[in-house]
């Protein structure tokens, strides 16, 4: 269900076309993106669609703080007793993926503008839309 509701919105946001970060599509992106990552854990791609069209320094500012307000709460989840040492180990495995793309992201960030980091966004929020079905 999770992947046709990203295939779906992925399909109307393409189908608008010049899509830009107004309210309502910040509304519905950060909507889809709760539901989202509550039923599958993947929430960030609804808000790089909604974003697709920024200058590519605006969209990794808003992705940025969008993961981070996700991190806090996952903290929050952890003084509440519901994310424990598997979850914690699962995470740090992630960790080594952080450090590659914090070293290659200085070279890569010359090559990215806005119309490679739409195709990017599109070709990614399509892939993870598939790989979840």
């Amino acid at each position: 269900m999770a992947g046709d509701l990203r295939l779906d919105l992925l399909v109307y946001l393409r189908s608008v076309g010049n899509i830009g970060a107004a309210l309502q599509a910040l509304l519905v992106g950060g909507g889809v993106a709760g539901i989202m990552g509550t039923m599958v854990g993947i929430n960030g791609a609804p808000i790089a669609l909604v974003f697709q069209n920024a200058e590519p320094a605006q969209t990794r500012a808003v992705l940025g703080a969008f993961f981070a307000v996700g991190y806090a709460m996952s903290v929050a989840l952890t003084v509440v007793g519901l994310f424990g040492w598997q979850e914690l180990i699962l995470g740090l495995l992630l960790l080594p993926g952080v450090g590659v793309g914090y070293a290659i992201a200085p070279l890569v960030v010359r090559f990215l503008d806005r119309g490679r980091l739409r195709i990017g966004v599109l070709v990614i929020s399509g892939a993870v839309a598939l790989l979840a079905r």
